[in-house]
């Protein structure tokens, strides 16, 4: 192939698995209120499986803080942390699902 400059290309792309899957057991998870001002809840529809473990990561990946999930609706205060984006992690088995937290100051 040859590419111009400011020329269009057409890439034809194939989905391929990366090995993650769906957490079949937990139907939904919900954080809450975001974007927070650093008091937060994290709701379980089911109970997650014994051992689940939750976690709080800023976007460089560096762990703020992380517990076992004992509740169906876990709460953490962080609102020592400054303004920005952060990443839930819900670890249940060998899922893992994460969502994005917005904290606002």
């Amino acid at each position: 192939m040859i590419y111009e400059k400011n020329a269009s290309v057409l890439a034809k792309m194939n989905s391929v698995s990366t090995g993650t899957k769906i957490m079949e057991d937990i139907t939904e998870i919900n954080v809450y209120p975001n974007p927070s001002q650093g008091k937060i809840a994290v709701r379980y529809s089911q109970w997650p499986e014994f051992g689940s473990k939750i976690e709080i990561v800023d976007i460089s990946g560096r762990k703020i803080t992380s517990r076992i999930i004992s509740n169906k609706i876990e709460e953490f205060d962080l609102q020592n942390l400054t303004a920005g984006l952060y990443l839930v992690k819900s670890i249940i088995g060998s899922q893992e699902m994460t969502q994005k937290l917005i904290i606002t100051k």
